[in-house]
């Protein structure tokens, strides 16, 4: 049984629509524990009306940097943990957060010489978004390559943090935005910046198109169930050996709130 151990929260940004980000605090007597590779996730758990609720959360903090543990929070329609955590989590509240686990991560290492392509929808952009910063702090010698894909702009989950990440790394990061429903006016992104669409084959292809596989290189996938399935499809008709495509499939519990 995971052990549980009482965090404060010392931040919630809620500036995307129906989604908080939330930063703990790790005491110092409990940073050893919490050290984790990018791509990892915690299980929090909540007590709502005096019920008991887990969920499973992928962390979105640097893993190489002395910075808070940090999740993200999406909606999702009746959900009871994910309304309560948007709509009812203050600063100062603290939850009760299990140490970093999980096989879908990055082991970094400073040695390694690959090229990361990172395919992310919404809110599975969280553990994507642990990696890019680890990556590129603990591997000086590593790529990677993002693709992206949200609602509108307005939906774009950490979008000003990767801007300001590709801005001081554009030699070594790529990012390619996909928009379904893309209003008229656009604040974050540039429209030459936007490919139109889902996730899908036809944007995977023209990902590698672009940035044609390296030698060492990982696949790492995370969005909701059907884009997960199928990439995995994709990726197999593509000829991409099993191992070197890893998927990240949301919890039931994720999937209901």
């Amino acid at each position: 049984m995971a052990a549980f151990n009482n965090l404060k929260i010392i931040s919630l940004d809620r500036s995307v629509p129906n989604n908080v980000v939330v930063e703990f605090a790790i005491p110092d007597e409990l940073k050893e524990q919490f050290k984790f590779h990018p791509g990892q996730f915690v299980v929090v758990k909540y007590v709502v009306k005096g019920v008991e609720h887990k969920r499973s959360y992928s962390v979105s903090s640097s893993s190489v940097a002395d910075v808070p543990l940090q999740i993200t929070v999406k909606r999702v329609g009746e959900g009871i943990t994910s309304n309560y955590a948007n709509s009812e989590l203050k600063v100062n509240d603290f939850l009760d957060v299990t140490t970093p686990r999980g096989k879908f991560c990055i082991e970094l290492s400073a040695h390694n010489n690959k090229t990361y392509y990172l395919i992310a929808a919404g809110s599975g952009i969280a553990p994507m978004y642990s990696m890019m910063q680890s990556v590129l702090v603990a591997e000086p010698n590593s790529n990677l390559v993002l693709l992206y894909g949200n609602r509108n702009d307005d939906n774009i989950i950490f979008g000003k943090e990767i801007n300001e990440l590709l801005q001081k790394n554009k030699a070594r990061l790529k990012v390619q935005h996909v928009l379904s429903q893309q209003t008229k006016s656009l604040k974050l992104l540039k429209d030459e910046s936007i490919w139109e669409g889902r996730i899908g084959e036809e944007n995977i292809k023209k990902l590698f198109a672009l940035h044609s596989l390296d030698s060492e290189y990982s696949v790492f996938v995370c969005g909701p169930s059907e884009m997960n399935v199928a990439c995995k499809e994709i990726f197999a008709n593509m000829n991409f050996p099993k191992e070197k495509v890893h998927i990240e499939f949301f919890g039931k519990n994720n999937l209901t709130g």
